[in-house]
């Protein structure tokens, strides 16, 4: 007679967990000021480990336990709301998305049916990667860590869990696992902060942490007793890392031990009779909780295609409207599909299988048409429209010549563009200075002379003050000692985005100017500051200047506050040209530099783009941009168009 499959306990406060960490999640990607609101993810994974263990080790305990039923179960828990949420962002792709985006959105399709999501984004993202908050499937990644890590978890635990055996092995092992996957994540953060975030090595000790507590109270063979004082640290451990997390921080794996340490507390301690289990099975708690994975999935293609729609980010009652409207079509699809897709009567196991292969090709087969069309751009925009976008290009060796601070190459190891002798010239600067190194250096490869390529992400001229930022002051300081060594360099441009670091980035206060200099860790009011950088500025630019070498140096390049991209879909080309902002606006946010560079030595590059009375993103129909203040490559050659390359060598 075959074994009866043991029926779990339900657990109310789980499912209150899950409400804190959706809504944590939710509010994180709906612009609320809640720095570790992405720990939401760290939460579920917690909590998905100790269920998928609790169930299997139940039905290992009483002879029932089937790799078929295993992936079954898991199989009717993600693929048929996933399946419709997919179906959903097609068409609304197809109206909304630029070609670029149609495009990234089908290669999500392939991914999501692959479960490789979190491979693609880790491969497609970075600084200059696409803008995650337009992805619609971007939120997926965590479901390909989660499918990645039961592919071989249940067969782990089919080898160390043995009659005799129990923890003794599964114990030390699962514990010495999670050990290095930290460890793991704490390394890749130094070396890849996307890996870091969306691999399943660097994320596998969050759920083997759910893994062993369940593996712990399965050997114990009873649960632990309520007690209100862990499983209400546990709240607040989770609280910390909501409202104090820093994603950017060299540590930032650590700060998931926060809500990692709080949801096992929790779950460990939170029974009957504690404050903690009040709190968390209250209705709304436990309602929110259920609709949690439908919520997971609707929330992110809602935000992103209500921001792709319009030109302005959403206001804060549009997005309060927008999660009103996840929440609807979570409960929709949570109780019209999840609900009948679980029930065994309503739909058998072949069906289960049937319907997963017929979503996977069709999914599929229509993803891999939006990547090998690109999007299909001709056939949903016009030829001037198409021209602008495909011209709005960055530097082919951005990621290879271009990193952070605290990453960058010594100088003696950075690109070298492109002809077969020593450096002659180089570009030293942040990520403004990266097209026009490529460009420049294609144009004294003509000459038999080359240039290096000195760069360095979102790191100001900090020779002589603090810029707060890991690596960015040594980096600084041993580029410019290399580079006064180097006297067979002659020529050197400077390339800072210098507005951004004196006033703040204006894509954050568009239309106004802000007034919040970044990056400059100097005490004193911020007129204080930008005295400060400024000397750091004209100091670097002396002693770069020693033995008459010739300085040159970048003039402010436009910033429009918001991508190109966008200002082609919502604006309205004109004889080729594009309006952006305002002649005033672009002067404003200019003059402090510009009345600076004007009394300094050195001669200028300007960034040659018509702002008369607008400043145009487009020129005879090509993109001067490729975001909302790079150059494009484009940009970047034409420079040398306005004064040729060989005027400076004169």
């Amino acid at each position: 007679m075959a074994s009866q499959k043991p029926r779990a306990p339900y657990r109310a406060e789980i499912d209150g967990l899950r409400a804190v960490a959706i809504a944590a999640v939710m509010a994180h990607h709906a612009g609320v000021p809640l720095p570790g609101g992405y720990l939401g993810v760290d939460i579920f994974f917690v909590i998905s480990g100790f269920l998928i263990t609790s169930i299997l080790m139940r039905d290992l305990r009483a002879g029932c336990f089937s790799l078929v039923g295993f992936y079954e179960r898991r199989a009717r828990r993600i693929l048929p709301a996933l399946v419709v949420v997919c179906l959903a962002c097609i068409p609304l792709g197809w109206v909304l998305a630029l070609p670029d985006q149609l495009k990234l959105l089908g290669q999500s399709l392939v991914a999501v049916v692959t479960f490789s999501s979190n491979v693609l984004f880790w491969l497609t993202s970075g600084y200059f990667g696409p803008a995650g908050e337009e992805i619609p499937l971007l939120h997926t990644w965590s479901l390909a860590v989660e499918e990645q890590f039961y592919l071989f978890f249940p067969l782990l635990m089919l080898v160390v869990w043995r009659p005799g055996l129990r923890g003794s092995v599964a114990l030390p092992l699962i514990a010495g696992l999670a050990v290095l996957s930290l460890a793991a994540a704490v390394w890749a953060q130094g070396w890849d902060r996307n890996a870091a975030f969306y691999l399943l090595p660097f994320r596998a000790w969050e759920l083997l942490a759910g893994v062993l507590l369940a593996l712990w109270l399965a050997r114990r063979g009873r649960p632990l007793r309520s007690s209100a004082a862990p499983s209400l640290m546990g709240l607040g451990l989770i609280g910390l890392g909501l409202v104090f997390a820093d994603p950017w921080s060299s540590l930032a794996p650590l700060w998931a031990l926060l809500p990692v340490a709080g949801t096992l507390l929790i779950i460990a301690f939170a029974g009957r009779g504690t404050w903690t289990h009040w709190a968390l099975t209250l209705p709304p708690m436990i309602g929110i909780g259920l609709i949690s994975y439908s919520l997971y999935l609707w929330h992110q293609p809602v935000f992103a295609f209500a921001r792709m729609a319009q030109f302005m980010p959403p206001s804060p009652w549009q997005m309060a409207g927008l999660v009103v409207l996840t929440g609807l079509l979570a409960w929709f699809t949570w109780r019209f599909v999840e609900q009948p897709c679980r029930n065994r009567r309503l739909m058998r196991r072949r069906t289960v299988w049937r319907g997963a292969v017929t979503a996977g090709a069709v999914l599929g087969t229509l993803g891999l048409a939006a990547h090998i069309e690109r999007g299909f751009g001709p056939a949903r925009f016009s030829p001037e429209v198409l021209a602008i976008l495909d011209t709005a290009t960055a530097s082919p060796l951005r990621s290879k010549c271009h990193f952070g601070p605290d990453a960058a190459p010594p100088p003696e190891e950075a690109c070298t563009y492109f002809a077969d002798a020593p450096p002659t010239w180089a570009v030293f600067g942040d990520s403004h200075g990266v097209e026009l190194a490529y460009a420049l250096g294609e144009r004294l490869a003509e000459r038999d002379e080359s240039l290096i390529h000195l760069t360095a992400s979102a790191c100001p001229p900090a020779l002589t003050f603090d810029p707060g930022q890991p690596g960015c002051a040594d980096w600084v300081a041993r580029t410019v000692a290399w580079l006064e060594d180097r006297p067979e360099i002659h020529t050197i441009v400077l390339a800072w985005r210098h507005n951004m670091y004196l006033f703040g980035d204006n894509a954050k206060t568009f239309p106004e100017l802000p007034d919040a200099p970044f990056h400059i860790a100097v005490k004193g009011t911020n007129e204080a500051r930008r005295s400060a950088y400024w000397v750091s500025f004209e100091t670097l630019v002396s002693r770069l200047s020693v033995g008459g070498r010739r300085i040159l140096v970048l003039e402010p390049v436009p910033e429009i506050g918001r991508s190109i991209q966008k200002y082609v879909l919502h604006g309205q080309i004109v004889e080729g040209k594009l309006p952006t902002i305002s002649a005033e606006v672009h002067h404003a946010r200019n003059a402090y530099v510009r009345a600076r560079l004007s009394g300094m030595s050195v001669d200028t590059l300007t960034a040659s783009v018509d702002c008369s009375q607008y400043c145009s993103g487009a020129a005879e129909g090509y993109a001067l941009l490729f975001d909302d203040d790079h150059m494009s490559l484009g940009q970047a050659d034409r420079i040398f168009n306005i004064k040729p390359i060989f005027y400076y060598l004169d």
